[in-house]
This record gives C-alpha cells, structure tokens and sequence, in this order.
C-alpha cells in the first residue's frame, strides 16, 4: 500500500502544494533568464567587455535569430496567438472560475510564458528592422534580459501569493 501513496502523492492535482509545480516554476524561469533571443547571456557580457570576436558572435547570432523569430512572427503570428487565447481562456476559466488548482496552476506557468514569447517576436522585429550593431544592440538585449526578468519575478510573485492563499484555504477549510 505505500508504493501506491507515493505514486499519488506524486501527481496529485493540489498543484500549490506540490514541490514538483514550483520545481517547475523555478526551471521555467531560469531557463527562458539564460538566453535572450536565443542568444546565451555569457556571449552578450564577452560582447560588453569590449571582446571583437564576441561581439561579432553576438552580431550574427541575433541577426540570424531575430530574422527567425520575426519570419515566423509574420506568418503563423496569428494562429500562435488564437491558439494562447484559447488555452489561456480555458485554463483561466476552469482555474479561477471553477476553482480546479491543477488549471491555475498551468496557467499561472503559461500565461507568463505567453507574455515572454510576445516580449521576444516583438524584441526579434525591432531588431529584425532596425538592425543594429554595437551598443546599440547591446542594449537592445540588455533590456529585452531585463524585461524577461521583471515578468519572471512578477509571475513569481503571483504564483507564491496565489499558491499561499490556496493552501491556506485548503488547510482552513481542511479539504
């Protein structure tokens, strides 16, 4: 009878009291700080540091990635985004409206997720247009990093304070 109390434990649908949800939570968010554009944040520091080779690095991995991103922005733009809204709507719904936990929780994982991808198609056609070299990219990355970031700690925030209420609840209400 234990394995099979394990084996629940592990995916049960409490989501904010599970460890593996906010494991998840944590890999989501370092994941998507380490690379902006698709472009790794070490190579974007040797390009600050006045590094030839890696700002030319830096340079060509952009150009390729934010004309990529941009391509792929301008023809399946529209059916990303219909088919965000439509998981979006779902898991908003059923979590928040209905009360299911598993659904808030994926959507408080895809919703930032979301706004990341928007932030990086809407960063990859600025940069895709504009084409910049030097600083001026450098900043451009800089502050796409930053922005990823303060989505990454604002979904963070939410999560947390989602996830406190709903445990409280829970053990409140002793469901």
């Amino acid at each position: 009878m234990e394995w099979r109390e394990t084996v629940s434990a592990l995916i049960d649908t409490r989501s904010f009291s599970s460890l593996w949800f906010w494991i998840a939570v944590l890999a989501v968010w370092f994941t998507m700080g380490k690379r902006v554009l698709g472009v790794p944040v070490g190579i974007m520091r040797r390009a600050a540091r006045n590094d030839g080779q890696a700002q030319k690095d830096l340079e060509d991995l952009v150009r390729i990635r934010a004309r990529y991103l941009h391509q792929t922005g301008r023809r399946s733009g529209t059916w990303i985004v219909a088919v965000f809204c439509a998981v979006l709507s779902g898991l908003g719904l059923t979590g928040f409206l209905y009360g299911v936990e598993i659904a808030q929780a994926l959507f408080l994982l895809v919703f930032p997720t979301a706004s990341w991808c928007i932030l990086e198609l809407v960063t990859a056609a600025r940069i895709d247009s504009e084409a910049p070299t030097g600083e001026p990219l450098r900043e451009h990355m800089w502050r796409q990093r930053n922005r990823v970031q303060l989505v990454g700690l604002l979904s963070a925030l939410v999560s947390v304070a989602v996830g406190l209420r709903t445990i409280l609840a829970t053990a409140v209400i002793g469901g």
